[in-house]
């Protein structure tokens, strides 16, 4: 008699996850290790399947409620309560000076500091919950050992996650970023384990959600550890598919999306009229949630405007999904000598790839503080990047062309600097997060009939 194969749901409900997941090597380690199925729930599984083909990986349509609903509407309402009574300094400058913030603050009234409230409209929420028919339906179908959240804050999953418990079927998250579970957002449903890139982030669920340590598992982060391969490309080739010159020193520029990288292009133009002086090219990585008008009617030389994933679409979902996003990203920091950001994520990509990295620590014209670029330094998950390289954050126009000059001339220079990051906030940067992620996947789906 054959033995059913064990069932692993995984929802990848936005570009982002289904880049982290399809195009690591997650599943390959799930499949490398077990003799589990994997069924991937995306937005377009026509799309997406040639991300990653085997004969035990299917892909099923990802259900979405409509985002004008009863349940969403409660959803809400309890996420801007928690908010409210956990608020924290992320939060507050977020409330303070963006108008979506303001306007959530109407369903946090009255008495927004409330825990009896805020438990009534749990309870509301609970008790009014009626599922998506399609969802239950398909979970029926595939019958999983495990569903596994891939972005706990996104309340998509909401449906999902409240019928595997209905069903007593395990259910395992992942917090998507490092800046999710204090200043994104709240935890719709709070699956039994939760995995995590560091430390830091395992002390925000035990102090937010009272989650157990060992219900935690710390794992680094799966997309870098592509990070620690070399290119399959030569640093001639890279160079000329670019039209930029392989003996030149190259700075890597990441925009960021128009709200965070206001002064982006303004960055851009001022460090192109200054190569020349240092010798150097620049690369512009377009972040996928940037406007690409921003820079439509450039002409820089010895400048080249990378768009990842532009032939998937214009969308940021299109575009962060695309097969190549993370591949071409790493190759990027290795051929470049040096990166640029506001305040980005792409700090710790440069860091995991060995590169010096320069904060934009400034504003092209005065502004208040809470319109200023200088804010998102303060929230609290880039607080230890700050502690750390406070050293590279170039506080006016001169300081950044001095620190450019300097990283150039000096790349080892802070490399203590980017070892502790590493540590702190990647768990070490080891390179194996993909399959410690595969081996807690694994042992959730095989301990169903401890259940």
């Amino acid at each position: 008699m054959s033995i059913r194969k064990k069932r692993i749901l995984l929802l990848l409900p936005e570009g982002t996850t289904i880049r982290n997941f399809l195009t690591t090597n997650i599943i390959q380690h799930i499949l490398d290790n077990s003799n589990a199925e994997v069924v991937c729930a995306v937005n377009n599984p026509s799309r997406y399947s040639s991300l990653f083909v085997d004969p035990r990986v299917t892909y099923v349509d990802f259900y979405r409620r409509r985002s004008l609903s009863f349940q969403t509407l409660l959803l809400s309402i309890i996420r801007s309560r928690f908010l409210s009574i956990n608020e924290n300094k992320s939060l507050e400058i977020f409330r303070r000076s963006l108008p979506y913030y303001k306007t959530e603050n109407l369903l946090r009234q009255p008495f927004p500091k409330s825990k009896i409230i805020l438990k009534f409209f749990e309870k509301i929420q609970k008790i009014f919950f009626f599922h998506l028919k399609q969802v239950e339906r398909q979970i029926n179908e595939i019958n999983p050992d495990l569903i596994f959240s891939t972005h706990l804050i996104k309340r998509d999953e909401y449906d999902y996650l409240m019928i595997a418990k209905s069903n007593n079927i395990p259910t395992l998250g992942m917090v998507k970023s490092f800046d999710n579970v204090t200043g994104k957002g709240h935890f719709a449903f709070k699956p039994e384990s939760v995995i995590v890139w560091n430390k830091i982030m395992e002390k925000e669920l035990v102090d937010l959600y009272g989650y157990k340590k060992e219900n935690i598992v710390i794992t680094g982060v799966p997309q870098f550890d592509l990070y620690k391969e070399d290119p399959q490309i030569s640093r001639k080739e890279f160079f000329e598919n670019i039209n930029l010159d392989p003996n030149k020193k190259t700075i890597l520029y990441a925009t960021n999306s128009e709200f965070l990288g206001v002064d982006d292009f303004f960055n851009v133009e001022f460090i192109q009229s200054n190569l020349n002086d240092m010798n150097a090219q620049l690369i512009v990585r377009v972040h996928f949630g940037d406007n690409l008008n921003r820079y439509s009617k450039t002409d820089f030389k010895n400048v080249y405007f990378q768009v990842p994933g532009i032939e998937e679409g214009l969308s940021s979902n299109e575009r962060v999904a695309h097969k190549n996003f993370i591949s071409e990203l790493r190759d990027t920091l290795f051929f470049s000598d040096v990166t640029i950001n506001t305040a980005s994520t792409m700090t710790l990509d440069a860091i995991a790839c060995g590169k010096p990295v320069i904060n934009i620590f400034f504003d092209w014209e005065k502004r208040e503080y809470l319109k200023s670029v200088k804010r998102f330094y303060d929230l609290i998950h880039y607080e230890p990047i700050v502690r750390f390289n406070k050293k590279n954050m170039a506080n006016s126009k001169e300081d950044l062309i001095h620190l450019i000059r300097h990283s150039l001339n000096s790349p080892n220079a802070d490399r203590e600097v980017r070892r502790n990051i590493e540590d702190l906030m990647l768990a070490g940067n080891l390179s194996d997060a993909s399959q410690q992620i595969a081996s807690c996947v694994i042992d959730k789906a095989v301990s169903k009939s401890e259940h």
